[in-house]
């Protein structure tokens, strides 16, 4: 602040804050941070949580998806429809399969990037779709049994 505009404060009967008002602005500040950090903790913690357990549920989910197409194509191995979804779903285990170890082999680890790519996508779809399709194909053969 140049000499003028000190001399037109004090004219004026304007005054500088007191030295403890700039103190306590930095204090309420730096309290309001650590609140906030520990606010914004607490709501990452349970955005994590909530995620978890829902990649559980689902994960839960999927193997029981893949459990129940096994069964059925081991039951019905001998019919020619599930004979036929069953060699597609080898096909397909087979491209992830290799898809996947080429990503861990060089790492040791898979990454995020990996699991998101289309090709994983696809394939991960793909290897949904026929699951389905052998056990619906397994609830019809059941029916008619």
């Amino acid at each position: 602040m140049t000499e003028g505009q000190q001399n037109k404060r004090t004219q004026t009967g304007e005054r500088e804050f007191m030295p403890e008002s700039t103190e306590n602005i930095v204090l309420g500040a730096k309290v309001f941070a650590e609140k906030a950090s520990e606010i914004f903790n607490t709501f990452i913690g349970k955005v994590r949580e909530t995620a978890g357990a829902a990649y559980d549920k689902g994960t839960e989910i999927y193997e029981q998806v893949s459990v129940a197409a096994q069964n059925y194509m081991e039951k019905y191995k001998d019919r020619s429809e599930m004979a036929s979804l069953k060699e597609s779903r080898e096909k397909v285990a087979a491209q992830l399969g290799e898809i996947c170890f080429m990503e861990f082999a060089g790492r040791y680890r898979f990454r995020m990037e990996f699991m998101k790519s289309e090709e994983f996508r696809e394939l991960i779809g793909q290897m949904r779709e026929l699951d389905k399709k052998i056990i619906e194909v397994g609830e019809r053969l059941e029916e008619k049994s």
